[in-house]
């Protein structure tokens, strides 16, 4: 379309254009849509397609042009975007919209577009990286919380003791005692040797049989209320014996029938144990590492991109909720998730940045083998995967790999230094420490 663009920056991170249509050319187009309803007229009175074009202005003149104006807009808004060259991160927002026949289509658009800065120096930045050693003691727990998973739970005619699973209805009480309506959880699995909700609690389930109930308090969920108690009553509806599985190699079978004995099992959850401590020390590293990275670089994320992406979180979260949330629900929502949004946003607009800059990008080798890998986990057939993979799942993938392959680089030219911890000592501490930023 023969259009005029001019193209103003207007914000660090915004372009203005002024987009101009041609009167010739809005004229032109909305005779011919008149030319053309006039030829499919039927109106009282006029032999059908020989209505006088002046008959069909005068009548449908005005919604014609409403039309013509309507679909030119969406095309010269696309021209437009073409012609200025700009890499948008989010939906242009059209304004000014002006329009009188036999005069020119005018309109202004506001365009975002990534934020110019400069990348940090990668070899400026050390931190640690924690080495998580699996003891004896872990490979022990483990293999605790694999018995717990094939206990056998055997029905129990008799009250309950510290070695049974009970099924209970657990309803909440007002400071007299009565029972506050809407606010039960029923049949609740409640494993008495290992539920942690104090002694108190317990003590008072130990000893009820099926349909006996007891009056328990439990610490409340924060802040002053944590201060106040709050009061239940639960009702035990049945009571089951729990026997946990002998430690030998008939059980190791059990959980892996490829497993000769015991001794491979407690060698397949010691690998296990390690590589799963290892993708999560690595990962710690990374999540501090980009924290640095953002820290260095200071550029603000585009408005329209953060509300776009606030927008999309609040959708993904309704999930099946059919009704719309209200606007104190939506103003809630946002506040909450706003600094989280910023800083995926930012990452993700310097991750872009190193992508562009360093050239990085995915090989069709490096497609398909990742490809070879998810269809061998969902144990199908590479052509029955690729058969079922819709495109927007297959832009995920090479996603995945993109940001990995980022992730390689970024530790290629970081310093990390190795910290050996302890398996308990790793699960319990916090993201890497920064020794150089």
């Amino acid at each position: 379309m023969d259009i005029q663009v001019e193209k103003q920056r207007s914000g660090p991170c915004e372009y203005e254009l002024t987009v101009t249509v041609p009167a010739t050319v809005m004229t032109e187009r909305v005779t011919v849509a008149l030319d053309e309803l006039a030829r499919k007229a039927n109106l009282p009175g006029f032999r059908p397609g020989r209505v006088p074009r002046k008959v069909i202005a005068q009548k449908f003149g005005e919604s014609v042009t409403s039309e013509a104006v309507s679909e030119t807009l969406q095309e010269a808004y696309r021209d437009a975007f073409d012609q200025s060259e700009l890499n948008a991160v989010s939906p242009g927002e059209m304004t000014d919209v002006q329009y009188e026949q036999g005069n020119p289509l005018t309109f202004k658009v506001k365009i975002e577009i990534a934020p110019e800065f400069e990348l940090p120096n990668l070899s400026e930045v050390s931190v640690e990286l924690l080495e998580p050693s699996v003891e004896e003691e872990d490979i022990a727990e483990a293999l605790d919380g694999l018995r717990e998973s094939h206990a056998i739970l055997t029905p129990l005619e008799g009250p309950a003791d510290r070695d049974c699973v009970v099924t209970a209805d657990l309803q909440e009480l007002d400071k007299t005692g009565v029972a506050i309506v809407g606010r039960v959880r029923r049949d609740l699995e409640l494993d008495l040797s290992r539920v942690n909700l104090g002694d108190d609690f317990t003590g008072k389930i130990v000893g009820l049989s099926a349909g006996q109930s007891a009056m328990v308090e439990l610490p409340g969920s924060g802040g002053k209320q944590a201060e106040t108690p709050n009061r239940f009553q639960v009702t035990v509806k049945n009571v089951r014996r729990k026997e946990l599985p002998a430690l030998d190699d008939d059980f190791a079978r059990t959980v892996n029938s490829r497993l000769s004995g015991l001794d491979d099992l407690r060698e397949d959850l010691q690998k296990y144990l390690g590589a799963r401590a290892a993708y999560q020390a690595r990962e710690r590293m990374f999540r501090t590492v980009v924290d640095v990275l953002l820290r260095k670089v200071d550029f603000p994320v585009p408005p329209r991109m953060l509300d776009a992406y606030l927008d999309r979180l609040l959708e993904e979260g309704r999930g099946e909720r059919k009704e719309a949330p209200d606007t104190e629900e939506i103003k809630r929502f946002k506040e909450e998730y706003r600094a989280q949004a910023v800083w995926n946003l930012r990452w993700y607009l310097l991750r872009k940045r190193i992508i562009t800059d360093r050239g990085v990008e995915v090989t069709d080798e490096e497609y398909a083998a990742e490809i070879e890998r998810l269809a061998r986990m969902d144990n199908r057939s590479v052509g029955d995967f690729k058969k079922r993979l819709t495109e927007e799942q297959a832009d995920h993938i090479r996603e995945d790999i993109l940001e990995r392959k980022v992730l390689a680089l970024i530790q290629s030219e970081i310093q990390t230094i190795p910290q050996p911890v302890s398996l308990a000592e790793f699960e319990g501490r916090t993201p890497g420490r920064v020794v150089t930023a």
